[in-house]
């Protein structure tokens, strides 16, 4: 849903339409408004709204007739309502309503449109599309249908129109405006750029993404031809980066989020409240990468602009920053002070503000909870509940998660069996509704309010003694990551024309139909002035698209079970997880909640469940540390504490006594945890790693990047068929205009050896291809047959998601072979999974194929579960940049380990004791050697 606040940055024209033609002087006007104001002057409006004010009240006392009077008080209402001065913006458009020419079309168009202006501000949506029909009438009687005129109030229109929920109609409005605007205007034309923001955002909030997102960058471009200052310069990178944000893109959202924050600070063009609030939401995007204590200044320049503005409301919402801020710091006697200053502040409103007192109340609850206050929590909590209940659907997240919250408040004080059963049906709903949405989009996890929520679900399960519950949430918490994949698989079969391809296009207009209807629900109810005639209206329409969505989900997991099991996996009981385990194989699923690490261990007769109170900010500071030892590359910069502290994190007494010593172990984990090998982590500490004892010496390990596809491949790993190895690339190879500035990717001297090693090895086999510099293309890898395989190896450069522009995906580098994305050099996870193999193995001997910087952006989720979507039984990929003398050693290692083991992880476990116990290496129990490589097995 669109706030004023952001009606008023998509509004195209509402500064330049008390002159079009002289604001768009190439424009083709058949009639030219009598006595129009300087575009100049309204274009100075958004860059310095007091500034503008200031000269428009000049102009209003020197002006000697009533025309030139009248169009000083528009340009007075222009300023006004860019500085949320609504009341006097009326006042200044009624004063305008006289003249000569008051009665004629264009001038009518004009006064309408600004009076939407201001009407949105107010919130009052409804009202604001009324004027916006006269508007859009009056100016297609003067310019016609087509014309830039009334392109420019579709732009405003579309946001309108999205505020109510008419998404259908929103981006249709957007769509016209920027047909005509588009071709009759240059790039730098302010009107433009506003009518394709309008669009672009519209394609965002509907989720089509690829659409929206090419736009965007479009867009991007054009807005450094305008003057510096310009608001667009400031409110594009916001809007774009919210656009991220929605597709959990954070790390890339960030950078967008800090420029218009940047900006916004140097502009006057941004009034005080609009500048707060995008302070807030760059705090809850930093929040979300784990970062509070980079969030809580931006919280406090929040709570400063907000102070200085004097506006109650943005004061309340600038306590909701920083005590969230506060909480997940750990500092929750300080996040329940900012919490109870929003509620005094609230109370003492003259008129109550039942939106922000609920969603505060929503809060609270779990921070009285916290400080031991559990009967005024619940009574808190409640009260959020039911008020809540009278402004969002059933299904919305505040609805769900603060009746979570009410759940866990009553488990704590006892109430177990009711809070249980509160917390249980909520929860399946909140998940149920996320896979509801378009595939690529079910970012259950991502949302911050949800990592709070399910953390409650599952203490709440615990408090109860329920494990099946545990592990349903467990499971959730692990899982949903499997989006990653599924983002790039579904629009990469989406642009095809193939039969996966053409459901889940069908699929994609199901579930932005279903989205359409869950949005009007919630402007029904937000607004609280719907007839019951509409509002029954509006649930049998949202009750028929998910019925219908249903439907196409049954068609998907019947006619493509794999991409079901790999991108949009089921949950497991545990009875049905336990008999998916060989008798000497331990699962472990270990989830990050903003409570605790929880880790439950599984065998075939055996279930234990433990926890470690570490939060998810220091556990991320734990992996940090360890990882930054092993970029430095020596052994005594190993953080061996570090890594025994994480193994203990997750082998809490439950869990040890549980899983017995040289068990196989499988392993679902978390998003922190999942950009580290456990491997390396320390079973017994010592002063030095000659001393220490690592997990790979009691344990060998795989990756499960499905639970539901768990036991799916029981084949031995063998390697008995021939071998495709491609890689060293030639040096520069790939779309460099696709990558990061500074991405130098350095050669790989001891690639061409590592695949002849192996060629050796497997020739037996048959003979083996070897594609390598100029030859190692994608458009050669997709010519070769890639069925029959022992293994599929690629020795080269792999970037992690977001290590280059225009993608969230991680890549192989391979060598370019011609122009278009399909032979460009970058051989992303989307492209992998469309390749057809069958390959027993496929080695990514290639650096930081598994892991990302980002949360949720482990590579098994990524290159990983692709290549296992394209058929192959077991993938091996790297978490680092391998030493170029150990990579081959490791790779030949795995394949000759394969004829004398049964299992993948066994073999994996060989190559790598191998290196460790390998005496002519003088630092060969350094992890940053032999730990890089993990397995990922169905």
């Amino acid at each position: 849903m669109a706030g004023a606040g952001l009606v008023k940055v998509i509004y195209a024209a509402a500064l330049m339409l008390a002159a079009p033609a002289l604001a768009n002087p190439a424009a083709t006007a058949p009639v030219a408004l009598p006595g129009a104001v300087p575009a100049d002057t309204m274009i100075d409006a958004m860059i310095d709204p007091v500034a503008a004010l200031a000269q428009a009240d000049r102009v209003l006392a020197q002006a000697r007739d009533e025309p030139a009077r009248h169009d000083a008080q528009i340009a007075r209402a222009a300023a006004l309502t860019q500085l949320d001065r609504n009341v006097e913006a009326l006042s200044a458009l009624d004063q305008a309503r006289g003249g000569p020419d008051a009665k004629a079309p264009a001038r009518q168009g004009q006064l309408a449109l600004m009076m939407a202006q201001v009407l949105a501000n107010q919130q009052n949506y409804p009202a604001a599309e009324a004027q916006l029909r006269t508007a859009r009438a009056a100016r297609g009687a003067v310019y016609g249908e087509d014309s830039a005129e009334v392109a420019e109030v579709d732009s405003f229109l579309s946001a309108v129109l999205i505020s109510q929920g008419k998404g259908e109609a929103g981006i249709a409005a957007a769509r016209h405006g920027w047909t005509v605007l588009s071709a009759a205007r240059p790039p730098q034309d302010a009107g433009r750029i506003a009518v394709g923001r309008s669009l672009a955002h519209a394609l965002s909030i509907y989720r089509h993404d690829e659409e929206s997102e090419a736009l965007f960058r479009r867009l991007m471009a054009d807005i450094l031809l305008l003057p510096p200052g310009h608001n667009y310069r400031i409110t594009l990178p916001r809007i774009f980066g919210g656009a991220l944000l929605r597709q959990g893109r954070m790390g890339e959202a960030l950078p967008l989020l800090q420029q218009a924050v940047e900006q916004s600070e140097q502009s006057a063009a941004v009034i005080k409240g609009e500048r707060a609030d995008m302070m807030g939401v760059l705090g809850y995007t930093l929040l979300s990468l784990d970062r509070p204590g980079d969030a809580l200044p931006f919280f406090e320049r929040q709570m400063e602009l907000a102070q200085e503005g004097g506006e109650p409301t943005s004061i309340v919402r600038a306590c909701f920053g920083l005590a969230q801020a506060a909480d997940r710091a750990g500092h929750r006697d300080t996040g329940l002070a900012w919490r109870q200053k929003a509620a005094a502040i609230l109370s003492a409103l003259p008129q109550p503000a039942r939106v922000e007192t609920a969603l505060n109340n929503f809060k609270l609850g779990p921070s009285l909870a916290h400080a031991g206050q559990l009967a005024e929590a619940e009574a808190v909590e409640s009260a959020a509940v039911t008020a809540i209940a009278g402004f969002r659907p059933e299904s919305h997240f505040q609805t769900t998660n603060s009746r979570i919250a009410l759940g866990w408040i009553k488990a704590l004080r006892g109430q177990t069996t009711e809070g249980l059963e509160l917390v249980r049906r909520n929860f399946l709903l909140s998940v149920a509704t996320n896979e509801q949405m378009e595939v690529s989009k079910n970012q259950v996890v991502g949302v911050l309010d949800n990592i709070e929520a399910y953390s409650q679900a599952l203490q709440t399960a615990v408090l109860a003694g329920d494990n099946e519950f545990a592990f349903q949430v467990l499971q959730v918490m692990v899982e949903t990551d499997a989006s990653r994949a599924a983002v790039a698989v579904t629009q990469r079969e989406q642009s095809g024309n193939t039969a996966l391809g053409t459901l889940l296009r069908r699929r994609q207009q199901a579930s932005a139909d279903k989205a359409d209807a869950d949005q009007v629900m919630t402007a029904l109810l937000t607004a609280g002035q719907a007839s019951e005639a509409e509002r029954t209206a509006a649930v049998q329409r949202l009750a028929q698209r998910t019925a219908a969505l249903a439907v196409l989900d049954g068609e998907l997991d019947a006619a493509f079970p794999a991409f079901r099991a790999l991108l949009r996996p089921r949950r497991l009981t545990l009875a049905e997880a336990q008999a998916r385990l060989r008798p000497d194989e331990a699962l472990l699923i270990s989830a990050e909640s903003d409570l605790g690490l929880y880790t439950l261990a599984l065998t075939r007769k055996g279930v234990a469940l433990g926890r470690d109170p570490i939060r998810r900010h220091d556990l991320r500071a734990l992996v940090s540390r360890v990882r930054s030892g092993i970029e430095m590359g020596r052994a005594e910069d190993f953080d061996i504490a570090a890594a025994a502290a994480l193994y203990r994190g997750i082998f809490t007494p439950p869990v040890a006594a549980l899983v017995r010593p040289h068990m196989r172990l499988r392993l679902a984990i978390g998003d922190i945890l999942s950009t580290l090998p456990l491997s390396l982590l320390v079973s017994r500490p010592s002063t030095s790693l000659k001393g220490a004892r690592f997990l790979i010496e009691d344990h060998a390990m795989s990756i499960v990047p499905s639970l539901w596809a768990m036991g799916g491949d029981r084949s031995t790993g063998s390697a008995s068929g021939r071998l495709v190895a491609v890689g060293a690339p030639d040096p520069g190879s790939g779309n460099s205009a696709k990558r990061s500035p500074g991405l130098d990717l350095a050669p790989l001297p001891g690639a061409v050896g590592e695949m002849a090693a192996i060629a050796r090895s497997l020739s037996r086999y048959g003979t083996p291809v070897v594609l390598s510099g100029s030859a190692a293309t994608e458009a050669a890898l997709r010519a070769l047959d890639l069925h029959k395989l022992g293994v599929l190896l690629f020795a080269t450069h792999g970037l992690v998601a977001g290590a280059f522009d225009l993608h969230s995906e991680p890549a192989l580098v391979l060598s370019s072979g011609g122009s278009g994305t399909a032979n460009d050099g970058l051989l992303s996870a989307s492209e992998a999974a469309q390749l057809d193999t069958d390959a027993q193995w496929v080695i990514l001997s290639a650096c930081d194929t598994a892991g990302g910087s980002q949360p949720s952006a482990a590579g098994y989720t990524g290159l990983a579960r692709a290549f296992l979507f394209a058929g192959a039984r077991r993938v091996v990929a790297s978490h680092w940049p391998v030493r170029d003398d150990i990579s081959p050693r490791l790779s030949l290692g795995i394949v000759d380990a394969m004829r004398r083991t049964g299992t993948a992880d066994a073999a994996l476990r060989v190559a790598i004791l191998a290196v460790m116990h390998d005496k002519t290496l003088a630092d060969a129990r350094n992890p940053a050697l032999w730990a890089p490589y993990m397995v990922v097995t169905r």
